[in-house]
């Protein structure tokens, strides 16, 4: 990660914590909201990998000192959305941007994917919370369920792979995820893949 500008200051750390809490409160579901030390560079580089964007959430996050730092906002099911400043947009309608994080486990699953965009919020939590809802929360959470169902699929394949070299079966993989397995040559048939619930 190369060296961030220094985004001007335009707004206090008091005044987005206040903003990430609210927003939050209206949010469907259960939410809050945690304040985030944004100087730390561990913090950092992990947000950005994490960051489903790579649009302006990235362009501020990676690009940008945010002396504010940051807001995490913390959903059902996993549910994470970071709230930051957005630089050099002090006199814009929309000064904050939002984006969605990838789940720690679900990282290597994302990449490759086309991520989606971050949004760009005002300062009125009533609108921007509708915005939220309405523009990023439905395709997050199709993702999250995305990106849940590949990692079962895995461990499944994972668990056929060990039980197979344990046992001396020889198992064929073919055909595109989500199919069932050809039957092992020393059974007669395979075992369908578990699902999980939405």
């Amino acid at each position: 990660m190369h060296t961030p500008h220094h985004a001007p200051a335009g707004n206090t750390m008091a005044q987005l914590d206040v903003l990430g809490t609210a927003v939050a409160q209206r949010l469907p579901g259960t939410w809050t909201s945690t304040h985030l030390d944004l100087n730390d560079q561990a913090t950092r580089t992990d947000l950005v990998d994490r960051l489903w964007d790579q649009g302006i959430a990235h362009w501020a996050l990676n690009d940008f000192v945010q002396p504010d730092g940051g807001c995490l906002i913390l959903g059902p099911k996993e549910q994470r959305l970071l709230l930051l400043r957005r630089p050099l947009a002090q006199r814009r309608r929309a000064p904050y941007v939002v984006s969605g994080l990838v789940p720690g486990w679900a990282v290597e699953l994302a990449q490759g994917r086309d991520p989606a965009n971050a949004i760009s919020i005002p300062a009125d939590p009533v609108r921007a919370a509708a915005l939220i809802a309405r523009r990023l929360l439905s395709r997050y959470e199709d993702a999250l369920h995305a990106w849940t169902e590949q990692d079962t699929l895995d461990a499944w394949w994972q668990s056929l792979a060990l039980h197979a070299q344990r046992s001396g079966t020889a198992w064929r993989r073919t055909g595109r995820v989500g199919q069932q397995p050809t039957t092992p040559l020393s059974a007669s048939a395979a075992t369908r893949p578990p699902t999980r619930s939405r």
